[in-house]
């Protein structure tokens, strides 16, 4: 129950932005360990990189510092924009950043709780796109 009262505040979330802004851009990261895992949110059904939508007054950077903080207690100190695409719906554009320098200070947030994950043995159940953006970074890393 308290899984489909989250999904909800967070659908209400994005409809009240659109609402107000009209369409909007989306932000995620991909959060690398030293020792190769990266950092996804256990959502209630699923899992995920960490980020959400940007408000009309701050940045990308801005924003996806402020999600992965909020989603995970992750502080960045520094992000790198990895990926970005265009989108015909709602959401503008969704930005992908690699964070690599960061404070470890871990929290769960409403949303779910940040758990590491072995780049080998991806979570069978990822939000949306995820799963492809993650194995597009791999690739480039190898490169």
């Amino acid at each position: 129950m308290l899984a489909r009262i989250k999904n909800f505040l967070s659908f209400l979330n994005g409809l009240l932005n659109f609402i107000l802004y009209g369409r909007y851009d989306c932000v995620a990261a991909i959060i690398l360990t030293k020792d190769n895992c990266i950092w996804l949110v256990k959502f209630a059904k699923e899992y995920g990189l960490p980020g959400g939508i940007v408000k009309h007054d701050e940045s990308l950077e801005e924003a996806i510092k402020r999600e992965v903080k909020e989603e995970t207690g992750i502080i960045a100190n520094s992000v790198k924009l990895f990926y970005s695409e265009e989108r015909s719906g709602i959401s503008k554009t969704f930005n992908v950043y690699e964070i690599t320098n960061y404070e470890l200070t871990l929290k769960s947030s409403l949303e779910g709780k940040p758990v590491k994950v072995n780049l080998v043995h991806l979570p069978k159940r990822m939000r949306g796109s995820h799963e492809k953006i993650i194995k597009l970074w791999l690739n480039q890393e190898k490169s």
